[in-house]
């Protein structure tokens, strides 16, 4: 596991600090050095973190942005752009748009009708904290707003093909909250002859697929 934003192993201050506050370190190591950490999600908006294992390997940006590819036997994607994609190898650093694949959750205060997402994309809005952390076997964010802590952690098995994600949702307030969650996986736009995607009462789950062009 590597996170890729142009640091050097050290602890970078933003010149103003994070969001305005002096003090606040951008890039950090954790105290054992196990793992890094990025506390803006706007500075470096292209630091990214990636895991793999033998079948699969998955890329992921501190904005949510994510590129995954799996061999069977030759690579393969399982998610794909609302567009027409040029094959291309997964590559750091790469450009990325507001529709791009991810994977994300809206939190939605009921109450009041405001609404955020995590880690930021596609809501994008502005955060009383954001920490996004690689660490050697998994990936991490931890952000706050609306007086909530969302906490999302990304981890992949040693052989299998799939992606183990875990969303926690804390209660800051002093009171009881209405609050849905609903996470966001979009699968793009898969083969122009054949998508569909059904609901799996036995995997609790939406299963896609899709048909490869010729």
């Amino acid at each position: 596991m590597a996170i890729d934003s142009g640091s050097t192993g050290r602890e970078v201050d933003s010149p103003r600090g994070v969001n305005g506050h002096g003090g606040t370190p951008l890039c950090r190591p954790t105290a054992d050095g196990s793992r890094y950490e990025l506390t803006s999600a706007t500075l470096l908006p292209k630091a990214s973190a990636f895991l793999w294992n033998q079948r699969m390997m998955i890329q992921v940006t501190c904005r949510g942005y994510a590129t995954a590819q799996f061999m069977q036997p030759e690579p393969a994607k399982y998610m794909h752009a609302p567009n027409l994609e040029a094959r291309t190898f997964m590559q750091p650093e790469q450009n990325y748009y507001a529709h791009h694949p991810g994977r994300f959750v809206y939190v939605k205060d009921e109450e009041t009708s405001r609404v955020f997402s995590a880690p930021f994309e596609p809501v994008r809005a502005k955060l009383d904290k954001f920490v996004f952390s690689a660490g050697k076997n998994d990936v991490r964010w931890t952000v706050e707003n609306l007086g909530l802590r969302v906490e999302m952690t990304l981890v992949i098995p040693t052989h299998d093909v799939a992606e183990l994600w875990t969303v926690s949702v804390t209660n800051l307030a002093d009171k009881p909250r209405k609050i849905s969650v609903y996470p966001y996986f979009p699968f793009g736009y898969m083969s122009w002859m054949n998508q569909s995607a059904e609901w799996r009462p036995d995997l609790n789950g939406v299963v896609a697929s899709s048909i490869t062009p010729c």
